[in-house]
């Protein structure tokens, strides 16, 4: 199999040739679903939640859905997690210039992913969804301590399978990979 190289473009249909979608799923989000949300998100994410739904990546990564049911893979209920947190790093360090905002605030932070060492996947929320950029690091961290992500969402989820040592965390993965979906 032809592994991409960074830089490539890359679709949903190279995701698919190294990250195996579910055969169904309990549910597909509609258009209407989308719109009531009130808020926009990047084009090939919504193409990846239609196709794999919230889930795991070979139990490394767990994608989280604004449609998901398990408040574990609920985008929603993440980001009210760590605003949380975020509001209570920002007390107890009241007296640094440093300053993380999550979602919906302008340029604030929306996690869509967790790695299994506790490292969330979140969208700088800057500009139109599908310009977000994307940064990693833990729910307590200050932005600028976190490593920063060239690259969309379904690019992101190409290289963590099939070009890991590209990323700041590296997996063994077996390529293609198994995508087990939340029922």
């Amino acid at each position: 199999m032809e592994i991409k190289p960074p830089g490539s473009r890359i679709t949903l249909d190279d995701l698919k040739r190294v990250l195996t979608p579910p055969p169904s799923l309990a549910s597909k989000p509609s258009p209407s679903d989308w719109r009531r949300l009130g808020f926009d998100l990047p084009h090939d994410y919504k193409l990846f939640i239609e196709t794999y739904g919230a889930g795991s990546v070979s139990s490394v990564l767990n994608v989280f859905s604004p449609f998901a049911l398990c408040e574990g893979c609920n985008m929603l209920a993440e980001l009210k997690k760590v605003t949380q947190l975020g509001e209570e790093m920002g007390a107890d360090f009241s007296d640094l210039a440093v300053d993380t905002c999550y979602f919906p605030h302008k340029g604030g932070l929306l996690p869509f992913a967790l790695t299994e060492n506790h490292q969330y996947i979140f969208w700088i929320t800057t500009g139109p969804a599908d310009r977000w950029r994307l940064c990693c690091g833990e729910d307590t961290d200050f932005l600028d301590l976190m490593e920063h992500i060239p690259m969309k969402t379904v690019e992101f989820f190409y290289h963590l399978v099939a070009n890991r040592d590209m990323l700041p965390f590296g997996y063994e993965l077996d390529v293609p990979c198994p995508y087990d979906p939340v029922l």
